[in-house]
Formats: C-alpha cells, structure tokens, sequence
C-alpha cells in the first residue's frame, strides 16, 4: 500500500480504496486483478520489481528504479528539489554497502532502517520555499524576510539539569557533581550551582535573539502567542519591543483597524537618505493594499547548465557536479582542493562511473588553476549568483528573464562573466549560449554603467576559453 500510494506508483488515496476496500484476499492479489489501467501499469511495475530483487544488487536495483524507471523524477514532482538530497545520500548507502561486503538487498534494507545518518544540506543555496529553522540551524545564513513567530517565551527553570555540577573544593581537584531535586531542598551549594545554570541560559537567550533579529536583510516580522499567564519577564517579544519602543511607531494591523502593529524604521527621502522624521500612519488603509495586484509577464527561465545536456541523465549529473565544484572549490585552501572535490565527489556523483568522477575532478581543478581565468576565482569573484532583468525591444513588450551566472568577477577596470560548458570547445559557440551570455550582460549593465562587461565561454576540456566580442553578443540579441 505505500509503495502504491508512493510517487513510484502514483495511486491517489481513491484509487487505493477502490482497490484495496472490498477485497476478500490479500491486496497483491487485488492488485493483480484489478482492470484499472492505473492499478495494471502499477502491478505490471511491481512484478518487473519483484524479479530484478531475486539478481540485482541494492545499488544496481536501485539506481535502474531511481535513473531507468523514471523514480527520482516521480519523486522531485511530488516532493520538491529537497527530496534529490536524500535520493542521493541513499544511493550512496547502497553503493558503500556493495562496496563493503557480500551484497544482499535484504541486510541492506535492515541496515538503512537502523541508521541514523543525517543529511546536510546546503542551507544558503537559492529556494522558492519558506524555509522553517530552528535559531541555531540560521547561524550564518540571511534571507530577505524572517519572521520570529514564537517569541512570548523564556528559560524559566523548568529545564534545569538534574545533576549539578559544584565548584571544585580546591584547585585541580576532579569535578564533582550533585544529584538536585527540589529548589526548595537546595543546600547552599546546589542553590550556588543551580544559579549559575540559569545565569547561563539566560545569557545563551540573549545571544540566541542577537543571532535572530540579524538574520533578515530586509524586513523582520517578530510575533508571539501570549497565554492567560502573560509573557513571562526576559522574553524576546519584550526584549525587541523596549528596546525599539523609542523610535517606533503605532500603525493599524492590515487584518484588523482595530488592532495595531508597532513599525520600527526610518522614513526615506527622494534620493534615498534617510529622512529626520518618521512619517505618521495613515488614518486609514488605502484600498489598494486589499486589491490583488496585476500579473506581471512571466520571465524567461535561462538554465545555462541545461544547454550543456545532451548525452541524458548521467552528462546531466556530470553538468550539476561540475558547477557545484566550480562554485564551491575557490573558497578552499589550494592544498586541501583535491580531496574536498573527491568528498563532494563520493557524496553527489553516486550514479556516474568512477573514471567519469575523476576525470571530472581533474577537469574542475584545471579550470580553476589555468592563470587566463586567475580573476575569475579570486576575492572579488562568487559562483552562481542569480539575476533577473528585462529586455528592452522597440515596438513589443519588454521580455523579462532570469537567471544565474556561472561565474561572476567584479574588479575596478570592468565585470567578468562567464559560462561553463562540458567537453571540448566547437569550431563556432552554439548560438543558444552567445544570446545566455549577451542576456547576463544586458542584466548587468543598468549595475556597472561605467565598467565594460567582458563575457567568455569556457570549456572544461582543455579548458578552452572562448571570449565573446561585443559585436557578437549585440549580434545575438538582435536576431533573438
């Protein structure tokens, strides 16, 4: 039942009980009975399952459903981008067994219930979702709008550790800890030892809402559930609120004129300072806030690794390996290069062969070590930064597109972009990247105005650089 209801499957919750409701045997026998075309093609795949266990290992068995089978594209559909992360790490789990011991599918399969490996994922990678963190899993990362939704709390004892550790009776003696029960039967050492703990919760609090309220780049939304007992003293709701009570300003709530929000910030000015004085709430809220706005024009998606696939799913994952190593290895030391690309490598390539994996690697690390492209890994450099822009044609609607830039060197002489492709450079580039090329550049004109937009292809084999003329990129938009 849930391999039918899994996305592998795709029967829908009706169509599984339909098939499983009024049975009188076991569900594989209804299944096989059933003249549904959904539930044949799914007993058809089940069979065609069951006869690949009885010979294919775990990680041949697997990679054929996930790749061959169309599994892991089923399981993105449904589940979204973050489930690729979890169907790599799992192919990685077979192949490590393979690689092990003697394989079975079977002890396999126990292994994997019983692990409790976890997964981490790259937090500050681009995402169109609303990511849920805990405050110590934000540490370092910023996004446009955060909302602190839970702020009426704080450390109140509740969760005092049991066994209390008790100043030392004299220099270098070992540490000695005491069993605590009550507050009340405290003597005077558990109660010294027990201060200290919340002393130093309640420093570990204020340190937590530091790391909170730094993480919006734009605009922080601090809310709270507040109980008949009220906020309890030294949560953050009150922290935030007497700390900004000076400069903020009473507006009515957007859900309710009868209820208020307290706004925090300056007022701005035409050329954009900041202004002396906060602007007065409206008396009233305009009706356009409640109106739903008109739909913009959809941008064009450029997917400039998607020009590079030609040869299926594993020059795909070659293509997705590649950028992610050009993106990630500039930041690591020299030395240290080679063995974090052969770790990313292991963990993100599972379905590639192994020659592929290292040929790639050495690849990847003779781009980034060729001298012709010193600038474009530098300190002033960042890999896959995405954009956005429009262009602008005489007589039509402006085109809007987005995208993401391989490769991105700002210096005070001029910008540097590039695209990376797999395999050797051609005779002429393809006319599809010179126009992905010539857009990035039309993007990024309105930011540099004064500085010249240098733009070249690069071909891993070799590597290859092929510089692109002006003539060439105002050539391409045009004929687009």
């Amino acid at each position: 039942a849930c391999v039918l209801k899994s996305p592998l499957a795709g029967l829908d919750d009706d169509a599984l009980y339909a098939l499983a409701a009024d049975r009188t045997g076991s569900l594989r026998a209804a299944l096989a009975a059933s003249e549904d075309p959904q539930a044949k093609a799914a007993a058809r795949r089940l069979a065609e399952w069951r006869a690949r266990a009885d010979s294919l290992g775990p990680y041949a068995f697997y990679a054929r459903l996930i790749g061959e089978d169309g599994g892991r594209k089923a399981l993105v559909a449904r589940l979204g981008d973050d489930a690729r992360d979890p169907i790599d790490e799992f192919l990685a789990l077979a192949l490590a067994h393979e690689q092990g011991e003697a394989p079975s599918l079977t002890r396999f399969l126990a292994e994997v219930e019983t692990d409790e490996a976890e997964i981490k994922r790259d937090l500050e990678a681009e995402s169109d979702g609303v990511r849920v963190l805990t405050v110590h899993a934000s540490k370092g990362l910023e996004a446009p709008i955060v909302i602190l939704p839970d702020t009426a709390v704080a450390p109140g004892g509740k969760h005092d550790p049991k066994l209390m550790p008790l100043a030392p009776l004299e220099a270098g003696a070992p540490p000695l800890f005491a069993w605590a029960r009550k507050k009340d039967e405290d003597c005077a050492a558990v109660a010294a030892a027990r201060a200290a703990e919340r002393a130093a919760e309640e420093g570990e609090h204020r340190r937590l809402l530091y790391v909170a309220m730094t993480r919006a780049a734009e605009r922080l939304v601090v809310a709270g559930y507040e109980t008949q007992k009220g906020r309890p003293d030294g949560c953050w709701y009150d922290l935030i609120a007497d700390g900004l009570k000076a400069a903020s300003i009473e507006a009515p709530a957007f859900w309710s004129a009868g209820e208020a929000v307290l706004r925090y910030g300056e007022g701005l000015t035409a050329d954009g300072e900041a202004g002396g004085d906060v602007p007065s709430p409206p008396a009233a809220l305009p009706r356009w806030l409640f109106e739903r706005a008109a739909p913009e024009g959809t941008p064009v998606r450029l997917r400039p690794s998607d020009a590079t696939v030609s040869a299926g799913a594993e020059r795909r994952a070659e293509g997705v390996l590649a950028h992610a190593l050009l993106q990630l290895l500039p930041g690591v030391e020299a030395d240290r290069r080679r063995e974090a690309a052969r770790s990313h490598v292991r963990a993100h390539g599972a379905a590639l062969p192994e020659a592929a994996c290292a040929a790639l690697v050495d690849q990847v690390l003779a781009v980034i070590a060729a001298p012709g492209l010193a600038p474009l890994f530098g300190p002033a450099s960042r890999g896959e930064v995405p954009f956005a822009g429009a262009l602008r044609r005489p007589n039509r609607a402006d085109l809007p597109f987005a995208g993401r830039l391989d490769r991105l060197a700002v210096t005070e002489k001029a910008v540097r972009i590039v695209d990376f492709k797999l395999g050797r450079a051609p005779a002429r580039p393809s006319p599809a990247h010179v126009v992905q090329l010539a857009l990035y550049r039309a993007a990024l004109r309105p930011l540099y105005p004064s500085r010249p937009i240098v733009a070249a292809l690069v071909y891993l084999d070799g590597p290859e650089i092929r510089p692109l003329s002006e003539e060439e990129l105002d050539a391409a938009l045009d004929v687009s």
